[in-house]
């Protein structure tokens, strides 16, 4: 008889109260932990619209890191807002689960900002996790902001876009001189021109569907998150860091996909080394695979629990 698994909490990880959501339809299903991204775009207020299908076959773990959704707090050092505090308390909140579930393994999924600490962490503690998956996978900040731009660039010309134009000639090619707004406005043509998402807005349902009461944390804890972490997110190259995994990985990433762009992450996923390794395209998706393309997500995720969950 399978016992389904629903709740959310405060625990304490890295010495402070942090938040995490889980969900599944039978407490004897493997877990996954899902690293959002932003950084501080925290997702645990539309999991369960988003994830259904995901909880089938899992037990799936949203957290809302240090300094996002409510987890964050006015009090949160801003020195505490470093990628190595960050993949320690990944670390802790994988051990953290492990006992509470009497488990030996867990899937660690990252996205976006949550695949830096993802790929870092599998590297890192390859002995707990069964499987990585990157989705809309970092590879290499600085390359994947140039190709951002000139996608933003290339599209406002062919639709003759006069504003986008002008707007992106003035900030010019990244490295910007002024980082906020260059970033700001090229997101905001990335967005516009579908590199962000193609039929479904996930960032417009994540903001509209956050709750009155966490509403002015969750925006504070954005701002927070990226002003620290963004700059440190830059320095990011795994072609250089990161060149061997000792688990299978797998990598999704959606066919129109120009945040993290998905033609570096071919070129990431040809050199690195893992006992299994696959790249999955959805074609239908941009940034968001996992959201734009639920059911889709949820199928792969299965094949991925055949392929490497050790039958007893």
């Amino acid at each position: 008889m399978s016992k389904p698994i629903c709740y959310s909490k405060m625990i304490k990880i890295g010495e402070i109260s942090q938040y995490i959501d889980v969900r599944g339809k039978d407490e004897r299903n493997p877990l996954l932990i899902i690293l959002h991204g932003g950084p501080g775009s925290s997702v645990s207020h539309i999991a369960s619209k988003l994830q259904v299908d995901l909880e089938e076959d899992f037990l799936v773990v949203n957290w809302d890191q240090r300094g996002a959704g409510r987890t964050y707090t006015e009090e949160t050092p801003k020195e505490s807002m470093n990628i190595k505090q960050f993949v320690d308390e990944t670390m802790e909140l994988i051990d953290y689960l492990l006992n509470i579930h009497k488990q030996k393994k867990l899937y660690l999924a990252g996205h976006s900002w949550g695949s830096i600490l993802g790929l870092i962490t599998a590297s890192k503690y390859p002995d707990k996790i069964h499987a990585y998956i990157g989705i809309g996978q970092v590879a290499n900040m600085k390359q994947g902001e140039e190709v951002s731009y000139q996608f933003a660039y290339n599209e406002a010309r062919a639709r003759k876009n006069i504003q986008a134009i002008q707007d992106l000639e003035i900030i010019g090619e990244p490295p910007f001189k002024d980082p906020e707004t260059g970033i700001e406005i090229k997101m905001k043509y990335i967005h516009q021109f579908g590199g962000s998402s193609r039929n479904f807005d996930v960032f417009a349902f994540l903001l509209n569907n956050i709750p009155k009461d966490l509403s002015e944390q969750y925006f504070k804890g954005l701002d927070f998150s990226s002003k620290y972490l963004f700059p440190q997110m830059m320095d990011i190259n795994f072609f250089e860091t990161i060149k061997v995994l000792d688990i299978p990985v797998y990598f999704i990433m959606g066919k129109y996909d120009y945040q993290t762009p998905t033609e570096i992450v071919k070129d990431y996923y040809d050199i690195l080394e893992a006992p299994s390794k696959n790249l999955i395209i959805f074609e239908e998706s941009a940034h968001c695979p996992n959201y734009e393309e639920p059911e889709k997500f949820a199928k792969v995720m299965k094949n991925i629990y055949k392929e490497t969950y050790p039958i007893a």
